[in-house]
């Protein structure tokens, strides 16, 4: 995107009037006034059409604008939905409760924060979904570590940040395709740039969850209340191994590139297939679950809250604040308050250690503006690849950043698509887990870091050329 492109009402000073006085009306209304965000979000929304009314930019362009927005995030939207049917038919199948029943056995409180990770890790890197990873095993994981007496934040930061490892680095992830492309680098070329700071990143993540775990850990649940939970878990399911095939299901569509709609819909039919057929559920209450999630009674209060979730209704509040959250990323887009910081940035930069810091970061700032990380990868890339290009920097630098700074930062900003599926999934607030997600922030820091110290670089020069990413 050139100077030319760019909305010529709206100047650098502007951009970042802007940019602060929406910031600081989030942070203030969050923290100073607990307002909600779905409040905040959508007097924020109505300011900015103001605002662009009063640059001269014509309503019907305002409105286009933000119908653009919700039109680019419709299968986020789609997803949400889809997630909401498969978090109830994993716990009619006895999928969810399987999980339960043998971590009750084979995971002990001190290295339970490690282990979610590692899981975790291994879900989203063989499925390439952190939403479908965080929606079942996520779930089930922090729903355990309570029974066990951790706090869920410790559990839901180290879910989310092995759900957000799997979701940067797997081949069949469609953010690190996305990223690749944007970038112009080749794909396996860009997960290799990536592990050089992500694996010392997740390892040092590995080791603060275990430290912090096994200080959380030193009271263990009584054999006496394991078996009761577990007695009750046996009475209530139909408990083989039957039960966790949907989740194998969902890992080998993801692997053949099934779309993730599609992938979470099939799944879910099988999955309620099962809870007919394996744990003798009625026609009526599958249906039911559809809409209005699972609601069970087996006499123990801790095994009803987690087993009784799910549903479309569920996904009612999440629905509709990331509708309002991507309206408002659409009105910023047709403001360019994104493009005209980033571009006027852009100019003054010359070292690798500032470009990447700028790219890395603007991701971040796409993230808090634009609400969507998908729109942000392509921005991103789009905006910095001529840069990059011209100081003859390898494209997979630039990848990298926008995996760090937009893939992970992603589940620690409230009003993201991704904080708001997250916080919504599992019960907590963003503000809550985001600690203990310490790969998600300690990747940015390492990644800048490492690009300042000239630490890993791919010494091999690109030999493939890409087609760009369609400008957006």
């Amino acid at each position: 995107m050139t100077e030319s492109e760019l909305n010529p009402r709206l100047s650098p000073i502007v951009a970042t009037t802007l940019l602060f006085s929406l910031f600081g009306w989030l942070l203030l209304g969050l923290f100073a006034l607990s307002l909600s965000l779905h409040a905040l979000l959508l007097t924020s929304l109505g300011a900015l059409m103001a605002c662009g009314r009063l640059l001269g930019i014509g309503i019907d362009e305002l409105r286009d604008g933000l119908f653009q927005g919700i039109q680019d995030a419709i299968p986020a939207l789609v997803i949400f939905l889809m997630i909401g049917v498969l978090m109830a038919s994993f716990m009619l199948s006895g999928t969810v409760p399987s999980l339960l029943y043998y971590g009750l056995y084979l995971l002990s409180p001190e290295w339970f924060a490690p282990a979610t990770l590692i899981l975790c890790a291994v879900m989203s890197s063989a499925t390439g979904t952190s939403w479908g990873t965080v929606a079942t095993l996520g779930v089930a994981l922090t729903g355990l570590g309570q029974v066990f007496g951790l706090s869920p934040a410790l559990i839901a930061g180290a879910a989310i940040a092995g759900a957000s490892f799997g979701d940067k680095m797997s081949p069949v992830s469609d953010t690190t395709n996305l990223a690749a492309l944007s970038s112009g680098t080749d794909l396996y070329r860009h997960i290799r740039s990536m592990s050089l700071t992500t694996m010392p990143t997740f390892l040092i993540a590995g080791g603060a969850l275990t430290v912090i775990g096994y200080q959380s850990g030193e009271q263990i649940l009584p054999p006496a209340a394991i078996n009761t939970l577990s007695s009750t878990l046996e009475a209530e399911f139909n408990l083989s191994w039957l039960t966790l095939t949907p989740i194998a299901l969902m890992a080998l569509l993801a692997i053949r590139r099934i779309p993730a709609e599609t992938t979470m819909f099939l799944t879910s039919v099988y999955a309620m297939a099962l809870a007919i057929s394996l744990q003798g559920s009625p026609l009526s209450q599958v249906m039911a679950a559809i809409y209005d999630g699972t609601a069970f009674e087996t006499g123990q209060a801790a095994l009803d809250t987690l087993l009784s979730r799910g549903g479309m209704a569920s996904m009612a509040w999440t629905l509709t604040l990331a509708l309002i959250a991507v309206a408002l990323g659409g009105v910023l887009r047709t403001l360019g308050v994104f493009e005209v910081l980033v571009t006027t940035l852009i100019k003054k930069l010359q070292s690798r250690g500032a470009l990447v810091t700028t790219s890395t970061l603007g991701s971040t700032m796409g993230n808090a503006l634009l609400t969507e990380p998908y729109i942000v990868i392509i921005l991103t890339g789009q905006l910095f690849r001529d840069a990059y290009g011209l100081r003859r920097y390898d494209p997979a630098l630039l990848s990298r950043g926008i995996e760090e700074g937009s893939t992970l930062t992603a589940a620690l900003i409230p009003w993201t698509t991704t904080g708001i599926f997250y916080a919504s999934t599992l019960g907590l607030s963003v503000l809550d887990y985001a600690p203990y997600a310490v790969l998600n922030w300690l990747n940015l820091i390492v990644g800048i870091t490492f690009a300042w110290l000239g630490w890993g670089l791919i010494k091999d020069k690109p030999t493939t050329t890409v087609t760009r990413a369609p400008d957006i």
